[in-house]
């Protein structure tokens, strides 16, 4: 499912999210830095078991994303929640 908020894009799902824009925002955020090769796919394997995920994009750049895992009827956790640095504290109105 596709949304769109003033230029942006909201995706939700956990399919097709690339490994590449996920490790984009967490070394933009602090929380990740020179991943060797061989973990990189990780970055696209936390969707898997992931109850809902969200992605915000900017034409074909990444610029947020938000990641949930729960039980369907009582219980969720924001396991990430993060932005690009030069969107963050933007106005959209």
């Amino acid at each position: 499912m596709y949304q769109y908020f003033n230029g942006l894009v909201i995706r939700e799902g956990t399919n097709g999210i690339p490994a590449e824009s996920v490790e984009a925002l967490f070394e933009d955020a602090g929380w990740a830095r020179n991943t060797p090769t061989w973990q990189k796919e990780k970055y696209s394997l936390i969707f898997k078991n992931s109850t809902w995920a969200f992605t915000v994009w900017d034409h074909n750049q990444m610029i947020g994303m938000v990641r949930v895992l729960s039980d369907q009827i009582m219980e969720a956790n924001i396991m990430d929640l993060v932005v690009l640095s030069e969107y963050r504290g933007k106005r959209y109105s």
